[in-house]
């Protein structure tokens, strides 16, 4: 069978590189035409995408009478092995440099292709933007064959993959602060594209691929530079902006009360504190503004407030330029009746005071009728859109160069602009101590394709929106600062068990205290910039931690603890299928039920319980007693027996938790009573390991066991009642917005949807409705989010949600 591989992020520093984001492919794509690098040369910034190859650790689960493993409580054979191995994955990377420095661009791009190309290789740039044709001639001093793609075109094709592809690409500012809101669906055509660089471009996307340049303006990013060096004497970009978010535009701006006084004439509707001229009370002045001749720097003078002067200039420079821009694009967009307004390019490059000033401008001028929209990615529209311009047109002109020696699968090509979905990744570059880090902020995509496709789960409602995460640690600022320090405080633990993990290894240690290392600069990150990856839970923490693991390859560290945990499992549960057969049926449900909930304190992920499972002071028959007595934050139970009982249900679809107790002695045996129930089952698992909960190979191999002594789970899969599938993410959260295709196929025929565990259940899908009744069953094993609940450590959830449609 083939399975879906999942790659990690590698950072390579280059020359004077700024930021840096990437696309990684699941299924390797062919570079095809030989092009490897597409730029979009502005007039101040050269932005880069480009192929990188990285070897990539993955795992494969086996079954094989093995050796025997010696656990505190008994002897056991090993049920399978797994084993490690290395594969190559090509990653896109983005990265800029200031176009001034554009040899040294074209000298890093020279680099990349000879390392990366065949010598007899022809090397191939794609180029759009104002240089394409401004710098023809550097192309062949540095031995690059340049191809010119249409610079709109470019700008269209990227924005328009952003937009559908990158989940929390989207985001608004809410109200007067500068918290940001995502949007999770895609565009809604048609919109407006604001690309603001040197200059202003307004398109108007009626479709993928289908629009026109409906209008633009002189007065842009290279404006904004321009005046700010010649009034204030400061040509570097993020300089001026720091100046601009300490300066105060009332001290240069004549407002509306500055003419009428605080009370304006009715008729006029002008509120006092309106701008009413940008720079106008400079025209009262007398002399001139000099720029400071202090030792210290202008940013240093506004701060300490010895010359505020320049602060002021900046910031009243930038308000007249947002100004602008915005007034434009919503004259045009009241004309052609569009509601979307997405604004895009360097000059915005996500600062906050920027997009404050544009966001009340589009207020005020849209008359409240429409939002200013802006893309976390939004410098790399016309980048992306050059490499997909080329895929679009080599896929469809010509095959792929030979190029066996860059991956694995080099007959593999897809093209990004169908057929794909994206999972965000997260990198650092923290450095060695020998030179400053030159990406601090790396990003980048998985590619998901084909057989590997992430998709909406199709039992999602289509009346109601779906977020998966219970709380929203951007908006709930105490839950923040609380997950935030817990991560902080517990990461040792989990340094501790990878090093643990890997001891025969003597870079175990080093790459153990690398990972804790690159986590810890996320979270700090995090906790001064909560919104720099989107939308912030304790799913996409957890999303975070686990790929700062894979980046030091530690791919599965808690293997070992689940083959002799499953092992053990696997001895008693014969005796306990024995007991429920004897139960009458309603009794066997709510037993398994309660076996269920027992079986999810086998978590290695849950700090109150991991201790104990070290010292194996935990025991399901232990659990499952206190069940009972222990307090239910919901208690559905009867309700979800009487439905089963009724025949409401024909198919379930299952996703599972930890391995171990929680999966032989808890889930399978609540399965194995659905199947007696007459519903059919498809079982879901962890495509890739996280934790301790149980993976789509390890899976499989225990129910195989299973069925050498179990007639019913026999004869389910055999009657193809019982079927096992991965489900495409390797999270202890889950979110179905994004689950394996063939997931998806297996289960749109499902009336009965069953999520289990803490992160499953708890932090996400709590409060999810689907089209179907779902059924979440979890321990909740904190204390902070008992209580947030309206409960107590270790109390239970047995929720049934009714189906909307």
């Amino acid at each position: 069978k083939k399975r879906g591989k999942k790659q990690k992020q590698k950072t390579e520093p280059c020359q004077d590189g700024r930021g840096m984001a990437g696309v990684i492919a699941a299924q390797p794509i062919a570079p095809l035409n030989g092009a490897l690098i597409a730029i979009d040369i502005g007039g101040t910034l050269a932005k880069l995408a480009y192929f990188a190859i990285h070897k990539h650790r993955m795992s494969s689960v086996t079954r094989d009478g093995g050796d025997e493993q010696e656990t505190a409580t008994a002897t056991t054979k090993e049920l399978y092995r797994v084993q490690e191995y290395d594969v190559n994955v090509k990653r896109l990377h983005l990265c800029f440099f200031e176009t001034k420095n554009i040899e040294e661009c074209l000298q890093f791009v020279k680099d990349h292709l000879e390392k990366t190309l065949p010598p007899e290789a022809q090397h191939l740039v794609n180029v759009t933007g104002g240089g394409a044709y401004k710098y023809m001639e550097l192309f062949s001093k540095y031995n690059l064959v340049f191809q010119k793609r249409p610079e709109m075109d470019c700008l269209v094709r990227g924005s328009t993959f952003l937009l559908e592809k990158v989940q929390d690409e989207v985001f608004y500012l809410k109200d007067d602060t500068n918290a940001h809101l995502f949007k999770r669906s895609g565009p809604s055509y048609p919109y407006l594209l604001v690309s603001v660089g040197s200059g202003v471009s307004i398109l108007k996307v009626t479709d993928e691929g289908v629009f026109e340049r409906v209008d633009g303006s002189a007065l842009g990013g290279g404006s904004f530079m321009g005046l700010a060096r010649l009034l204030i004497g400061v040509s570097n970009f993020d300089d001026v902006l720091k100046l601009a978010e300490l300066g105060d535009t009332k001290q240069m701006d004549m407002l509306v009360k500055d003419i009428y006084g605080e009370h304006s004439p009715k008729s006029l509707g002008l509120q006092p504190d309106l701008t009413a001229s940008c720079f106008g009370k400079a025209s009262r002045r007398t002399g001139t503004s000099q720029v400071s001749e202090s030792c210290s720097s202008p940013i240093e003078d506004a701060a300490t407030g010895a010359n505020p002067e320049p602060a002021n200039i900046a910031a009243s420079l930038l308000q007249m330029i947002c100004f602008n821009i915005a007034q434009i694009a919503c004259l045009n967009a009241r004309l052609l009746g569009i509601k979307e307004v997405y604004f895009g390019g360097f000059f915005i490059r996500g600062k906050a005071g920027t997009m404050r000033m544009i966001t009340n401008a589009v207020q005020y001028w849209g008359q409240g009728k429409l939002t200013a929209l802006f893309l976390r990615h939004e410098g790399y529209l016309g980048a992306v859109g050059c490499f997909l311009d080329e895929q679009h047109r080599a896929s469809a002109t010509s095959p792929a160069p030979h190029n066996s020696s860059l991956s694995d699968t080099s007959d593999t090509e897809a093209d990004l602009d169908t057929s794909t979905s994206l999972q965000e990744q997260y990198s650092e570059a923290i450095g060695d101590g020998a030179k400053p880090p030159l990406f601090l902020e790396t990003k980048s995509f998985t590619i998901f394709d084909g057989e590997c496709t992430l998709v909406p789960f199709s039992l999602l409602s289509t009346t109601m929106p779906y977020k998966p995460d219970t709380l929203d640690l951007l908006a709930d600022a105490d839950a923040r600062q609380y997950w935030l320090a817990l991560f902080h405080k517990n990461i040792h633990k989990e340094t501790a068990k990878a090093a643990a993990a890997a001891i025969d290894d003597p870079s175990a240690v080093s790459r153990s205290t690398k990972f804790e290392a690159a986590f810890l600069h996320h979270i700090a990150r995090l906790q001064e910039t909560p919104h720099c990856y989107g939308d912030l839970s304790i799913r996409s923490i957890l999303e975070i931690r686990q790929q700062c693991l894979r980046r030091q390859h530690f791919l599965d560290i808690y293997a070992q603890i689940k083959q002799n945990e499953n092992s053990v499992a696997l001895q008693s549960l014969p005796t306990l299928l024995e007991s429920l057969d004897a139960l009458s049926r309603a009794e066997e449900i709510q037993t398994v039920i309660e076996g269920a909930l027992a079986g999810n304190c086998f978590d290695w992920g849950a700090h109150a319980v991991a201790d104990k499972l070290e010292q194996n002071l935990v025991s399901f028959q232990a659990e499952r007693e206190k069940i009972q007595s222990c307090r239910w934050l919901f208690n559905d139970s009867v309700k979800f027996s009487e439905r089963l009982q009724a025949g409401n249900y024909s198919k379930a679809v299952v996703f599972l938790d930890n391995a171990g107790a929680d999966l032989v002695l808890g889930m399978l045996p609540f399965v194995r009573c659905l199947l007696r129930n007459k519903v059919s089952v498809v079982i879901a698992a962890n495509s890739f390991p996280v934790l301790n909960d149980i993976t789509f190979g390890e899976l499989e191999v225990v129910v195989e066991h299973i069925r050498g002594f179990d007639a019913a789970i026999d004869a389910a899969i055999k009657a193809k009642r019982l079927q096992l599938s991965p489900n495409g993410n390797g999270s202890p959260c889950l979110d179905l917005s994004k689950i394996s295709s063939s997931l998806d196929s297996l289960t749109r025929d499902c009336d009965l949807v069953v999520v289990e565990g803490m992160g499953r259940a708890v932090h996400t899908n709590l409060n999810s409705v689907l089209k179907v009744d779902s059924l979440k069953l979890a321990m909740v094993k904190n204390q902070w989010l008992a209580e947030h609940l309206g409960g107590n450590i270790f109390d239970v959830v047995c929720r049934v949600t009714d189906g909307c449609e």
